[in-house]
């Protein structure tokens, strides 16, 4: 049986994209859809128990191009079976053993990895979501400022051991998807570009259709699935993560802080598995004081989300962050251990936390004298 993407599987960032979504992912999800079938029968013959030594012999698989862009991983979390984090999703046999390779050859020690932002583009500018998005994963890799993007700082960071986190503009070309490309300060970085660096780290990407991957048409067919993500996985990344669809900011920087804090102390798949089911967990009120203690100065933009994005694109407003279009469009290539480097999440300090601090110090320095 063949399980094929419903239509208006991609969307983009307007209201009926949000219904699109929902019926696509309750075809693909649905109780007697293929792929649900498919997920079930290798979870019955999986024997290893969840979160137990993820060096031990996992489920992978191997798809052609066009079952490549479905949300395999968001199906097997959705299950709640111990198949989703055993399984593992890699575009070619080659790919996996690179990744297999790099997981104890390239492991990341040190710097814990790199932010890029292409903050030329407005909607990554100073002040926006996307910028929030970028300290706040920054300061978890403890490596300095985000960097702003250009061709050059993206392909060397990329070949760099160590986790890389790329905001930036993406795009997916059905035709040709050798010319998928992410854009850095107005220049493209097709994939065919990017197949030739030797990436040595994890990569996740901020970037709109970038796991999206296709074989073209003509003697291209015969390349395999190519694409952005694909492309970054075949050329020797432990893991690639990113969105198969256009995402909004909101979840776009509440998924990738929570996944990055999470990958101090999990491998790359069970960290997936369990930011999903925290953001469809999560509620109104969690999701503002989620907001309030880690990106304050983001409320008034917090509170027109609730009330004027989330009616708009038909969304829960007592659980924002629930919506498939939310959180069920970031899949994973490859996996890959802990990052231990990775600092934790801090919270925002605001002002009077700040006055408050610098009473305390002076009080102390007083003393001592």
């Amino acid at each position: 049986r063949v399980q094929t993407a419903p239509e208006g599987w991609n969307g983009d960032l307007q209201r009926q994209s949000a219904i699109d979504v929902q019926q696509a992912w309750d075809a693909f999800a649905g109780p007697d859809s293929p792929a649900r079938q498919l997920l079930c029968w290798l979870g019955e013959r999986e024997s290893a128990p969840v979160g137990v030594d993820q060096s031990a012999p996992r489920t992978v698989l191997l798809l052609p191009s066009d079952l490549t862009s479905l949300p395999w991983l968001a199906l097997a979390n959705d299950m709640d079976t111990q198949i989703c984090t055993r399984i593992e999703l890699a575009v070619s046999v080659s790919a996996w053993v690179h990744g297999q390779r790099a997981r104890t050859d390239s492991a990341p020690t040190g710097t814990a990895g790199q932010v890029i932002i292409d903050e030329s583009n407005r909607d990554f500018g100073r002040g926006s979501i996307g910028w929030t998005e970028a300290t706040l994963t920054a300061a978890m890799f403890g490596a300095g400022p985000p960097v702003a993007a250009t061709m050059g700082s993206v392909l060397r960071a990329l070949q760099v051991r160590g986790h890389v986190h790329l905001i930036l503009h993406g795009r997916f070309d059905r035709k040709d998807p050798r010319r998928s490309a992410m854009t850095a300060n107005g220049h493209d970085l097709p994939a065919w570009l990017l197949a030739g660096c030797n990436i040595k780290g994890d990569v996740s990407l901020a970037s709109c259709t970038t796991m999206l991957s296709g074989c073209g048409q003509g003697t291209a067919h015969y390349l395999g699935p190519v694409g952005v993500g694909a492309v970054l996985s075949a050329a020797g990344a432990r893991s690639v993560l990113g969105p198969l669809w256009q995402s909004q900011e909101w979840p776009s920087m509440v998924f990738h802080t929570m996944w990055i804090e999470a990958r101090r102390t999990m491998w790359a798949g069970q960290a997936l598995a369990t930011v999903q089911r925290n953001m469809r967990a999560m509620t109104r009120e969690e999701f503002e004081n989620w907001v309030e203690k880690y990106a304050r100065h983001q409320v008034p933009a917090m509170k027109a989300y609730l009330e004027v994005v989330c009616p708009a694109l038909n969304l829960n407003q007592d659980f924002p962050l629930a919506h498939p279009w939310c959180w069920a469009g970031y899949t994973l290539l490859g996996d890959a251990p802990p990052l231990p480097d990775l600092r934790p999440l801090k919270e925002t300090r605001s002002w009077r936390n700040w006055l408050a601090s610098v009473s305390r110090a002076w009080r102390w320095i007083s003393q001592i004298r």
